[in-house]
């Protein structure tokens, strides 16, 4: 196994940036030689609107490679590209309320954009956006969640509320 990575993080006020690529090589050479090598690159920035508010975008691409070593370009390795994106709202003072947080996360991912050799994958397109509330009263916390959802172009929603009481 081996891998590097490279970081670049900058603070400007308010507004962070960040740049990432990372890459991994493994091999196993003990029975069956397998290689599986990946390649990710990522690139953020996130806003403080003020104390409470807060914006932050990502853009993610990672390659994968992953076969058996003894058979070159066969029709058993599989290759993807995985692009995806993130934007992220947290309030943690909603509508002026103490101890009640907002987060808005839209995820957009599309888990192969190149073609797939490997039998029986199948490529999954996938469009999120959650919105969860989380309200405290001392011990007791109430959240509320909402999900709406394009999966392989099919549709889906849920709502989903929660109160938990520790002892």
């Amino acid at each position: 196994n081996s891998g590097g990575s490279l970081l670049w993080n900058r603070t400007e006020g308010k507004e962070t940036t960040l740049l990432r690529l990372s890459a991994a090589d493994s091999r196993n050479l003990g029975g069956t030689q397998y290689v599986f090598q990946m390649v990710n690159l990522q690139a953020s920035r996130s806003k403080a609107m003020n104390r409470n508010e807060l914006w932050q975008g990502s853009l993610t691409v990672q390659a994968t490679h992953a076969q058996r070593a003894a058979e070159q370009n066969s029709p058993n390795a599989a290759n993807t590209i995985t692009p995806s994106a993130d934007l992220v709202y947290r309030h943690q003072r909603a509508f002026k309320v103490l101890h009640l947080s907002f987060e808005s996360i839209l995820r957009i991912a599309d888990t192969n954009i190149a073609p797939a050799q490997y039998q029986g994958y199948q490529a999954q397109a996938t469009r999120t956006w959650d919105n969860n509330f989380a309200y405290k009263i001392g011990r007791l916390t109430m959240q509320l969640n909402t999900r709406v959802a394009k999966i392989n172009n099919t549709p889906q929603s849920s709502i989903f509320f929660m109160m938990l009481r520790p002892f």
